[in-house]
């Protein structure tokens, strides 16, 4: 059964905010502005429900375009959205551009009446002043992934440094306690990549018979990973363990067409490095997942705060989880995740125990509320 690709309306014309009334995702594109006929002016107040629990418009800000996280992330909001039954609206604001621009999509999504925002935040800090706005005008302010420093926010976040320090760990006791490592990186100034990092330097600071041979700076760039090992191997350098927080099905790819042996490597809960986990022979490796479900429990977060029922503290983090194909359990759990309905670039971590309610295969689906 072949992937099926994902289909996402990109909103956004000649520096104009557009705001997408959702449906479905693969159905077709998505409306802007007017809504179809006989619905909701997605400009006017929600009709007030004659029956049932109250239903409330929620909007998702997305500033990253053409990332399979970030669509994932997306498409589990929506799926959220719509099992919840208690969404009216959700209004996107799905696009790429800066800061400056995330934050003109904020005050046009509080312009439209929303009672809540779920917000992939760009840059955090650049984004404080609208989302203060946001708050002071009563809405309820989700970000995902990274914290705004605004009173009043809240934020669910997957706990980066401990992805980091999950994988050095892992690592560390396969080879126990002794290598020479490879460490493929995202990209400079990313804030995540640079938690990361404090947590691989962190955990190989107790084990001082690892050594990190060689350090590739990727920018996210599955090429530019692959070029900087192939100069290690034409230079002959010996490789036991390559731990990347960046690319890493691509570093299969590259140890095979080399001719070299696969040597453990650590790499995210993407498709394609699941699937070679379960089926390349010889390669002994682990997954630490980043959860792109984090969208879907935001927006379950949303709709408890607006229920009157916040949580404990404005910050949930969730702890990653390490996949490895070397136990029983491990294997159990990469072969649950492997889909073949799922694109090979996504991760598979897009449910959340105690934080979602839709299976894998609404977010798949990516339809929002009416969709």
């Amino acid at each position: 059964m072949s992937r099926v690709p994902r289909h996402r309306s990109r909103l956004g014309l000649a520096g104009t905010v557009l705001i997408a009334v959702v449906g479905a995702c693969g159905g077709g594109p998505t409306s802007s502005v007017a809504p179809s006929p006989g619905a909701a002016d997605p400009s006017s107040p929600p009709a007030s429900p004659t029956a049932g629990p109250q239903t409330w418009r929620l909007g998702l800000s997305n500033s990253v375009a053409s990332d399979p996280w970030r669509t994932a992330m997306v498409c589990t909001a929506k799926a959220q959205a719509r099992v919840s039954e208690r969404v009216d609206r959700l209004l996107l604001a799905d696009r790429g551009t800066d800061a400056a621009g995330q934050a003109a999509d904020l005050r046009n999504l509080v312009a439209t009446g929303v009672d809540a925002v779920v917000i992939a935040p760009h840059d955090p800090a650049a984004l404080e002043e609208a989302v203060a706005e946001a708050v002071a005008a009563g809405v309820v302010v989700v970000a995902v992934g990274r914290a705004i420093a605004v009173d009043g926010t809240y934020a669910i976040v997957t706990d980066q440094e401990a992805v980091g320090s999950a994988g050095a760990t892992w690592l560390i006791t396969k080879l126990e306690g002794t290598g020479r490592v490879v460490y493929v990186r995202g990209g400079p100034d990313d804030a995540i990549d640079e938690a990361r990092d404090a947590g691989v330097r962190r955990t190989f600071e107790g084990a001082p018979d690892m050594e990190i041979v060689a350090e590739i700076a990727t920018d996210g760039d599955p090429a530019q990973a692959v070029e900087g090992l192939n100069a290690l191997i034409a230079d002959k350098q010996r490789i036991d363990a390559v731990l990347t927080t960046g690319p890493d099905s691509v570093i299969v790819d590259a140890l095979k067409a080399a001719d070299e042996d696969l040597v453990p490597i650590v790499g995210g809960d993407r498709g394609a490095f699941v699937s070679q986990l379960l089926t390349e022979e010889g390669l002994v490796g682990a997954v630490v997942t980043d959860p792109p479900a984090v969208g879907g429990a935001a927006v379950a977060l949303a709709l408890a705060v607006l229920d009157g029922d916040p949580p404990a503290e404005p910050i949930v983090r969730i702890e990653p989880e390490v996949w490895a194909n070397d136990s029983d359990e491990g294997r159990a759990r990469l072969a649950e995740a492997d889909d073949p309905e799922i694109e090979l670039g996504w991760p598979l971590s897009l449910t959340l125990r105690d934080g979602t309610d839709y299976e894998v295969a609404d977010a798949v689906a990516c339809q929002g509320p009416g969709g």
